[in-house]
């Protein structure tokens, strides 16, 4: 993303996701995924009585943003509507328990108008267990400079199952967060079918080593990996990623 929207007003500001939402399977393209984070970036989620907004309101990201999204490029319109129709439609996959899932649309609809000041969005009242009503249920606070340093969305996925650990006692005492990964489970969360990246070698270099290296060059953490194998077969992932003291995400 532009160095401009990370120094803009979002740089201090956070996200908050439920831990559901989290470990969900999301299925977006980096341009998909930063608008996604946009939105969630203006709510003001329940965390504890009295605090928080009860309803979705719609919200206005302004044009100028829009246009920052896309590196300032004049013809960021013609690029915009065909995001915008797919991200519409788009939904994510909320798994409950071991044989049963949730499938569900994030936006009831999403609108371009620079009468209203910019690109208009309306989260669906199904996402509110997830963004909205967290008091009481984990959830993970995110800093959305983290998310908007990284360019791609298999980093920004990693980045998030990794934080998703960020308080259990251990990190809090060693700002260490040690987490293994099944490769089919990591399928699922990246939205990846079966038919792409069938080699071992592709999927490790792209959905694993690289958004390691993106991580470790882009954001404060270091995170490294190993790769698990019983014979031929890469069976998981096993992340240890270090952050200092003063990075703590909430």
């Amino acid at each position: 993303m532009s160095q401009e929207i990370i120094e803009s007003k979002y740089y201090n500001a956070s996200i908050y996701q439920s831990r559901p939402l989290i470990e969900a399977c999301k299925q977006f393209d980096l341009n998909e995924g930063r608008l996604f984070y946009l939105g969630l970036m203006e709510l003001k989620p329940q965390l504890s009585d009295g605090n928080g907004q009860a309803e979705f309101e719609k919200i206005v990201i302004p044009t100028a943003d829009v246009i920052k999204l896309f590196g300032g490029n004049a013809s960021y319109y013609t690029k915009l509507r065909p995001i915008a129709r797919k991200l519409r439609g788009r939904g994510i996959t909320v798994k409950e328990g071991d044989e049963s899932f949730h499938d569900i649309s994030i936006f009831r609809n999403m609108q371009f108008d620079k009468k209203l000041g910019g690109l208009v969005i309306h989260f669906n009242d199904d996402m509110r267990p997830y963004i909205l009503e967290l008091q009481g249920k984990p959830y993970t606070r995110i800093a959305a400079k983290t998310i908007f340093s990284l360019s791609s969305m298999y980093a920004i996925r990693l980045m998030e199952l990794m934080l998703d650990y960020q308080n259990i006692p251990t990190f809090r005492k060693s700002h260490v967060i040690r987490r293994s990964i099944d490769v089919a489970e990591l399928r699922f969360y990246c939205g990846i079918g079966d038919t792409k990246y069938r080699k071992v070698t592709d999927f490790t270099k792209n959905v694993v080593q690289k958004p390691c290296a993106e991580i470790n060059a882009s954001t404060p953490y270091e995170i490294e990996v190993a790769v698990i194998s019983e014979g031929r077969n890469v069976e998981s992932n096993r992340f240890v990623m270090r952050a200092p003291a003063h990075e703590d995400e909430g």
